[in-house]
């Protein structure tokens, strides 16, 4: 596990190096460590261009009760996929940046809107562009932190209670050291959360990733994790490792899981109080 290439950006400044996308696995995904808002930049474009499109053929059949203009059609969405895509990728900028990035946009989406149905822009045309696309793009910046708020609560969630029933379960042991103690405590914890809910997704315990397969726990050269963070199509969303007494995770264990399971999937300490 290397350094994060783009760990002196503004956007990264207060952010660990070694964290995958932002430390928050279940809102971005950041397949080469480049680009951790890539994908809700995608995402953007694709549901401003439904939405755009939609709305024009909304409009049409209410009005004429047909679509009989396919170019406004095109257009629309064109507009919708050039706004909505600069609106999600400004990812965590301010409010003021994120409003101006999505009047910028909404005004090239328009220019393009109305060049493809053979119209010509006008400073009028510029000025209202503008001032939709920062409009939606500061309302579209508050949908986005609550989105992002919901999906970070469920890593904090699900280290919270994994700490927790980390915390119970030494404590019924009692004071110990040693591989011995180690294997019991790993045992009784896997029992204890197995199968806990965090919202829609669930742990799942002692799962063993070979190659980008679960394969028998324990198979040799397997990465063992302890227990995983699953969503409801079986996705791991992210790894907890539990430690006895003086044991760390290392870089070198992340990078070995990070191997064994295909994915930069977010590794976490699990430590009782």
């Amino acid at each position: 596990m290397g350094v994060d290439k783009l760990a002196d950006h503004p956007n990264q400044v207060d952010k660990s190096p070694y964290a995958y996308a932002w430390n928050n696995p279940v809102y971005y995904t950041d397949p080469d460590g480049n680009c951790p808002n890539c994908i809700t930049g995608l995402i953007g474009a694709g549901i401003g261009g439904l939405i755009g499109g939609a709305f024009e053929i909304g409009s049409q059949l209410y009005n004429n009760g047909s679509v009989s203009d396919w170019g406004a059609v095109g257009g629309s969405t064109m507009q919708g996929v050039v706004t909505g895509g600069a609106a999600g990728l400004t990812g965590g900028a301010s409010l003021l940046t994120t409003a101006a990035v999505a009047g910028g946009a909404n005004v090239v989406g328009g220019t393009v809107n109305r060049t493809i149905q053979g119209e010509e822009t006008t400073l009028s045309n510029l000025v209202t562009d503008a001032t939709v696309g920062a409009v939606f793009g500061a309302g579209g910046k508050y949908i986005g932190q609550g989105l992002k708020s919901l999906s970070g609560s469920v890593s904090q969630r699900a280290t919270s209670k994994l700490t927790d029933a980390a915390t119970g379960v030494l404590n019924k042991m009692g004071a110990g050291k040693g591989a011995v103690y180690g294997t019991k405590a790993h045992s009784a914890f896997a029992k204890a959360v197995n199968g806990m809910k965090i919202g829609d997704n669930v742990i799942k315990t002692e799962v063993s990733y070979l190659n980008g397969q679960v394969v028998s726990y324990g198979t040799k050269g397997s990465a063992r994790i302890d227990a995983g963070l699953f969503d409801k199509n079986g996705k791991l969303l992210q790894v907890f490792d539990l430690k006895t007494g003086g044991a760390k995770l290392t870089s070198k264990q992340v990078q070995h899981i990070q191997t064994q399971t295909r994915s930069q999937v977010t590794v976490t300490e699990i430590r009782g109080n």
